[in-house]
C-alpha cells in the first residue's frame, strides 16, 4: 500500500497546512485528491471551504455540491452545515424549513449537535412551530448524548466515569 493511494493522508496534510496557515493554496487540491480516492472527509472539508470563503471564495454551489456527496454518504456534520448554511443565508437565500429539514436528516445520521440546533429551532419558532416541550426533551437528549460522548473520552484516558 503506497501512501499516496491513502486518501486520509492526503486530507492529514491538508488539516496540517489549514492549522499551520502554511501552504494554504495546496488545501483545495489535496482534499480533492482525497475525495477522489473516497474520503468523505474531505468532501465535508471542500463543502466548509466554500461556505466560508476563508481559503476560496463562497461559493453557494460548490459549497452545497461537496456537501451534498458527504451527506449521501451518511456524514452526519455534512447535514448540519447545509442547515447551518439555510439558517444564516450568507450564501443562500434563508430557508428555516430547509434549515430543520436538514437538521432531522444530521440528527437521523448521529449528529449530536443538531440536537442543540434543532431544540433551538423549537425554541424560536425557526422553520417549526414554537414548541416548548420539544425544545426542552431535545435539549435534554442533547446534554445527555452530549455527557456519554464526553464519558467516553475520559474513559479512553484512563478517568473512571462510572463513580
Amino acid at each position: 500500500l503506497l501512501l499516496k493511494d491513502y486518501p486520509y493522508a492526503y486530507s492529514l496534510q491538508a488539516d496540517i497546512n489549514i492549522s499551520e496557515e502554511s501552504h494554504l493554496d495546496q488545501v483545495v487540491p489535496l482534499y480533492k485528491k482525497a475525495a477522489s480516492l473516497g474520503d468523505v472527509y474531505a468532501l465535508y472539508k471542500l463543502g466548509v471551504i466554500y461556505t466560508g470563503g476563508q481559503i476560496e471564495d463562497a461559493d453557494a454551489q460548490k459549497a452545497l455540491h461537496y456537501l451534498t456527496q458527504a451527506a449521501e454518504q451518511g456524514y452526519a456534520e455534512a447535514y448540519l452545515q447545509m442547515a447551518l448554511i439555510y439558517k444564516r443565508g450568507r450564501i443562500v437565500t434563508k430557508d428555516y424549513d430547509k434549515y430543520v429539514s436538514y437538521l432531522f436528516d444530521a440528527v437521523d445520521a448521529g449528529s449530536v449537535e443538531a440536537l442543540r440546533e434543532l431544540s433551538d429551532a423549537y425554541f424560536l419558532g425557526m422553520g417549526v412551530n414554537v414548541d416548548f416541550y420539544e425544545g426542552n426533551r431535545l435539549k435534554r437528549c442533547y446534554m445527555q448524548a452530549n455527557a456519554e460522548e464526553w464519558k467516553e473520552v475520559l474513559n479512553v484516558y484512563g478517568y473512571n466515569t462510572k463513580l
